[in-house]
């Protein structure tokens, strides 16, 4: 977990969520160092559940690896990406082809190829 926060400033606000017991205990241990960090222990599946607590951010980062993990990173910037924003998603998987309607007016396909 501390890797993945090493290349931020300790200027801006970070939300972090995490639905992992351990790792959200070391999420915890990172955040009391680190206090630009907001720790969020919660299913990312489901943002409304933490809508409240997050604000409207610039970029949403998503090390995600779940089969749906695109359609969490959508769901996710609809409710917290600025108008102009970007996300970044990190993807774990052999091959994976999916199809994510981001608005009305844009869609996104991924597709990433099986490296052996």
């Amino acid at each position: 977990m501390c890797l993945k926060f090493q290349f931020l400033s300790q200027e801006g606000l970070v939300y972090a969520v995490e639905f992992s017991h351990r790792s959200g205990r070391d999420l915890l241990n990172v955040a009391k160092k680190r206090t630009n960090i907001i720790p969020i222990i919660e299913d990312a599946r489901h943002p409304h559940k933490y809508r409240m607590l997050v604000g409207m951010v610039d970029c949403v980062f998503a090390d995600v690896a779940q089969p749906d993990q695109a359609r969490i990173v959508a769901l996710n910037s609809q409710y917290f990406l600025k108008n102009g924003g970007h996300f970044v998603i990190s993807i774990k998987v052999n091959t994976f082809i999916y199809s994510v309607e981001f608005s009305n007016h844009m869609n996104c396909v991924l597709c990433i190829p099986k490296i052996e």
